[in-house]
């Protein structure tokens, strides 16, 4: 590699694992000029508050509260391949943004989602399970509890 390699290298941001979307934008241009993306964060943002307030004692109750809260008014984005790449991608990238700031508890609350839309895109999109691998989900769901 050339020094210009270099330095370009170490100067770019790094996204922690944020994908570039379908759409030939990088995931930054997408997040900041799509209405599309703000409706993903609108969408994760009232899972999580309805995940959190859910009153089960097992991973998959709280997943299947926050579910059937989100899935109507969201439904634009539960019915998107591509908005549910995204929202995975999303969540990989703060978690391990948490991982590098040392906030392991979150991080692990991070992979235990994205694994759960990972998983719903398996089941719903792909057709290549039957249903969610719920103790995976619960493994990564029960690491944040203990977490830090």
């Amino acid at each position: 590699k050339s020094k210009n390699d270099n330095t370009r290298t170490a100067s770019a941001k790094c996204h922690h694992g944020l994908v570039p979307s379908h759409r030939r934008q990088s995931h930054e241009e997408f997040l900041n000029t799509s209405h599309n993306v703000e409706n993903c964060k609108r969408f994760l943002q009232r899972f999580v508050y309805e995940f959190d307030s859910a009153e089960f004692d097992s991973a998959a109750g709280n997943f299947l509260q926050a579910y059937h809260a989100t899935k109507e008014k969201y439904g634009e984005v539960w019915n998107d391949p591509g908005k549910m790449k995204f929202v995975v991608s999303y969540l990989i990238t703060c978690g391990t943004s948490k991982v590098l700031e040392g906030h392991t508890k979150i991080a692990s609350k991070y992979a235990s989602l994205a694994s759960y839309f990972e998983q719903y895109m398996e089941v719903d999109f792909l057709n290549t399970r039957p249903y969610p691998n719920w103790p995976k989900i619960r493994e990564l769901y029960i690491s944040s509890s203990a977490a830090e």
